[in-house]
């Protein structure tokens, strides 16, 4: 019987599942290591004056900007709407004014 790796693993998915085929691709060296859930380790940006910019103004873009500003990089947000965090596409112009967000030009909301 000839076939791929791809067919074997079908095969085993077929067969096992999920957990299988997993496991079935970890035993094959298929898989990656595990992430590490550690804090990443930043050498100081002004040391060197790296600028960065950060797409988007979300909660991962502004958390983003934070840690690199904190570890000394020259950090902007750019972000495609005039305030910043996650759209609220059914709000009414008066919740919409009362819970307005903006951002400023050193990373602070108003």
């Amino acid at each position: 019987m000839s076939g791929t790796r791809r067919d074997f693993l079908r095969r085993v998915a077929q067969a096992g599942g999920y957990r299988a085929t997993y496991l079935t691709m970890q035993a094959m060296g298929l898989l990656g290591t595990a992430a590490v859930a550690e804090p990443l380790a930043l050498e100081p940006g002004a040391l060197h004056g790296t600028k960065v910019v950060v797409l988007g103004a979300g909660m991962a873009g502004l958390s983003a900007a934070y840690e690199l500003c904190k570890s000394g990089y020259d950090c902007a947000v750019l972000e495609a709407r005039d305030r910043v965090g996650r759209p609220q596409l059914d709000r009414s112009a008066s919740h919409q004014a009362r819970h307005d967000r903006r951002l400023t030009p050193d990373l602070r909301l108003r």
